[in-house]
């Protein structure tokens, strides 16, 4: 029985997909005010994607995020995303990370203000900040509001009124 969890255990980790590598690089790095060289480690990540696989896997997130909208999915992992993309997660964000420099929050944050805008430029002073929040992706209304003031620098309730005077 022991073997039969093994074997189907080692055939588990065989069929997995690449994961990052990561190694670790030792240099040595003089200090001018000491003789002594310092040894100082660290990390080196092992680049999987090639920029024509990143550049076909931003085009498809592209089509994910602005034709599915799976930015309003306030449930959305990267793991999900990674599915959704044919890669591993670890694949995935280095394609975040690296290719985009960007991060998983930040790309979905981004596309969810942007949907937020164009909810609240069309919507009525009668639909609540706190309902756009929700359609557009985030799970309440204090983080939609830090987001949005960290991204525009003011509040969604002084944006619309912006856009409401620039309008007219």
């Amino acid at each position: 029985m022991t073997f039969s969890f093994y074997a189907a255990y080692r055939l588990k980790q065989v069929t997995k997909p690449p994961q990052l590598h990561i190694q670790n690089t030792v240099i040595k790095k003089s200090d001018p005010q000491n003789s002594h060289s310092k040894d100082v480690n660290f990390k080196q990540r092992t680049i999987q994607l090639s920029d024509s696989v990143a550049q076909d896997c931003i085009a498809k997130l592209h089509h994910l995020l602005q034709k599915e909208h799976l930015f309003l999915d306030n449930q959305l992992t990267l793991g999900q995303l990674a599915t959704r993309l044919d890669l591993t997660q670890h694949q995935t964000s280095e394609l975040l990370n690296e290719h985009m420099q960007t991060s998983f929050y930040n790309l979905l944050n981004e596309h969810r203000i942007q949907h937020a805008c164009q909810l609240l430029k069309h919507a009525t002073n009668k639909t609540s900040i706190t309902q756009i929040a929700l359609e557009s992706g985030f799970n309440n209304k204090s983080s939609f509001y830090n987001e949005f003031k960290k991204q525009l620098g003011t509040t969604p309730s002084q944006w619309r009124i912006t856009q409401q005077v620039s309008e007219t």
